[in-house]
Parts: C-alpha cells; structure tokens; sequence
C-alpha cells in the first residue's frame, strides 16, 4: 500500500524535484494529482531544504500531526539537527546554519507546534534572532550528554544532536511527570 501524494497546483514544475527525493526516502510513496493524502508545499521543494522537509512532510503530515521537534547541535560553521514527531526520529544530518534557519523557519509555517531543543551556545542564540511565537525552545546544557549508542556512522555534530535530543525528551517527560504529580496532589 502507498500513500498518494502531490505538489501543491502553484508549482507542479517542481514534480521532478519531488519524484527524484521520493527514491530516497524509505517508504511507499506514489504521485496521484487527483486524490493525495499529502500535498506538498512548493517552498519545501528548494533544493538546499528539499530532502529534510519532504522526509518530515511525509512522515508526520502537518493535517494529521501538529507538533514537530527538532534537537539542535548549533555550531558557526555546520549545525547538527534531529526532527522527530511521535518519539521516531524522521531525519537527522548537518548543515549550515542558514540552511537550518530556512528549515526551521518552513516548518514553523506548517506545525502548529515546534518544539525545539538546542545547546546553550553563543551559536544558538544568533541561530534563533527571529522566532516564531508557535515555537518552544528549551536551551539544554551540553555537557553530559547522553551517548547515543547507534550504528549509525555520522558527523559528531549530528551525534550530539541526537543526544540533545535524548536529553530533550527526557526533559520533557519529568515534566509530564510533575505536572501529572501536582494535578494528582490538588496543586
């Protein structure tokens, strides 16, 4: 079974483009001008933004998904980044940080919610000037990440990435927790 997908009908130039980030994408995916589950933006078909977007576009839809997270490894010169929806992690890899900013920028367009955790750096702040109001950022310490044991051969700057992410979803569970515990205890 495959999901039917399309470009939206403003740049239906930009088929070629998607066509050719579907082959790379784990998934069934077909394209049905007619009756699509998914519609894909034209701004996320840019080719610097294209192959991350799509892979988040596809695999936790903003229509039946509304909040994204993204762990960040801010850096000068290449940004490490994670994006996840519903504790799966749907794509991880560097880049530059004005690369990442357009990223973050398309997906706080389509997400009602972004929850973004980023190591506490000089690097983070001038990453983060322009935020929009329906993103969370939650600046995490980067010292004693947790260590990602994976299998994956990857750049440290993703590595730590996915240990901001880690960090960050704990972060959010304890206070899933507390807030259950005041709920519990009529405070």
């Amino acid at each position: 079974m495959s999901d039917p997908i399309r470009v939206s009908s403003e740049c239906r130039e930009k088929l070629l483009i998607l066509s050719h980030y579907l082959s790379r994408i784990a998934g069934h995916y077909e394209i049905d001008p007619e009756n699509p589950q998914v519609i894909i933006p034209c701004e996320i078909l840019n080719d610097d933004i294209a192959e991350p977007l799509i892979n988040v576009f596809l695999r936790s839809p903003p229509q039946r998904h509304k909040e994204v997270i993204i762990a960040v490894d801010p850096g000068e010169a290449k940004t490490g980044f994670v994006m996840a929806a519903d504790d799966e992690i749907l794509y991880a890899s560097s880049t530059t940080p004005e690369t990442f900013r357009k990223i973050f920028q398309a997906l706080s367009r389509y997400y009602a919610r972004v929850i973004l955790f980023i190591g506490n750096t000089p690097a983070a702040h001038k990453l983060l000037e322009v935020k929009p109001p329906n993103v969370v950022v939650e600046f995490l310490d980067e010292s004693k990440l947790p260590i990602p044991h994976t299998d994956i051969k990857s750049k440290d700057d993703v590595l730590d990435a996915l240990g901001i992410y880690l960090k960050g979803r704990a972060l959010l569970i304890m206070k899933a927790i507390s807030n259950n515990r005041r709920m519990y205890e009529g405070k």
